[in-house]
């Protein structure tokens, strides 16, 4: 009969065993300390409403309001850093900020922030001290160029629970969309905040004028960030100074780059080699992505392509995560208790 409830679960019709019961008892355990491990990831009602509700309001100043989206982000970049400070010092993984992507969000934010001031500030508006173009091609071309692009390439997942993963998340999609209102709907933006992005406004320029700031504004963090790396940071590690680095993160969890690189053991990836391998990887790699941003740049077209693919990555990974974590986990936990058993038993 359509719409009838299903059967419930025949009942047992014996007394379990003690030994039932201890593997019952063993297994409520081990789905419990997968709970307790999710858990600690952040995820509560509390963490996801609020998630939840951020994606809502986001996506509708989006779309309703675009010339008001650069507040959001301001907002968030703001807290999102101090979240992941705060949660970096917790897991002793601080030094990430010291990545490129972080240092960029952190001057965004901070100028976003002075630009708001700005607003709001009528002895400073108007007043185009120290502004130039300059600043709005470097901050698009790094948002469509590594920052975009890094959603792809590190799998970001929109995890509205984890301060990890939404961070991750965060830096990487949001500038890229915050530029796209920025870049294509500058009218709205300047009769909704009339001169406070004028001096900033991206011009119709030749590609080698709009690449020329962003490789020059990496080039500078490039050569800070190498020579602490060769100095300091190439020795932060867990198993040593219980530190944790991008570089010895990415290492560890890359095999593919890690073998490019030519480093069969991680123990010698403190070696200022591998260090120097890595970092000019990565400037091939950040250089070569603004390409993509060029194509964002000089296409409303291409750019919102670009803005859609990596949104759904974001959504797809996102996906995949509450995936394992409502199903799959438990699931695994299981099965590597019973091979435990099996092994034991073969063992006795």
């Amino acid at each position: 009969m359509a719409g009838a409830s299903p059967p419930p679960p025949p009942a047992l019709s014996r007394q379990l065993s003690s030994v039932e019961k201890d593997a019952l008892k063993t297994a409520l355990e081990k789905v419990k300390s997968v709970q307790k491990r999710v858990l600690a990831e952040g995820l509560t009602p509390v963490t996801f409403f609020v998630g939840m509700t951020n994606i809502v309001v986001s996506s509708y100043l989006f779309g309703h309001s675009p010339e008001h989206f650069w507040l959001v982000y301001c907002c968030q970049a703001l807290l999102t850093q101090i979240f992941r400070l705060v949660d970096g010092m917790k897991h002793m993984s601080y030094l990430y900020l010291l990545d490129f992507c972080w240092i960029c969000n952190l001057f965004f934010s901070i100028k976003g922030t002075l630009l708001l001031l700005d607003a709001i500030s009528p002895e400073y508006l108007h007043s185009g001290s120290g502004r130039s173009s300059t600043f709005g091609l470097a901050a698009f071309m790094i948002a469509c160029g590594p920052l975009g692009c890094s959603v792809i390439a590190f799998s970001n997942a929109m995890v509205l629970h984890s301060i990890q993963h939404y961070t991750a998340v965060f830096i990487h999609l949001f500038p890229p969309l915050t530029l796209w209102t920025l870049r294509w709907h500058a009218e709205d933006v300047d009769r909704a905040w009339p001169g406070v992005f004028s001096a900033y406004r991206l011009q119709e320029v030749g590609w080698l004028e709009v690449v020329t700031p962003a490789c020059t504004a990496y080039f500078v963090w490039w050569f800070a960030f190498t020579g602490w790396m060769l100095v300091h940071g190439r020795h932060q590690h867990k198993d040593t100074t219980g530190l944790d680095t991008v570089y010895h993160y990415t290492m560890r969890s890359n095999k593919v780059l890690a073998n490019l690189l030519g480093l069969r053991d991680l123990k010698d990836a403190p070696k200022a080699k591998f260090v120097l391998r890595y970092m000019f990887a990565h400037a091939v790699a950040v250089n070569l992505s603004f390409a993509n941003a060029l194509g964002c740049y000089f296409s409303k077209v291409y750019h919102s392509f670009f803005c859609i693919l990596i949104l759904a990555v974001a959504l797809w990974f996102g996906s995949v995560k509450y995936n394992k974590i409502m199903t799959r986990h438990y699931v695994k936990s299981l099965e590597a208790l019973i091979n435990d058993r099996d092994q034991s038993a073969k063992a006795d």
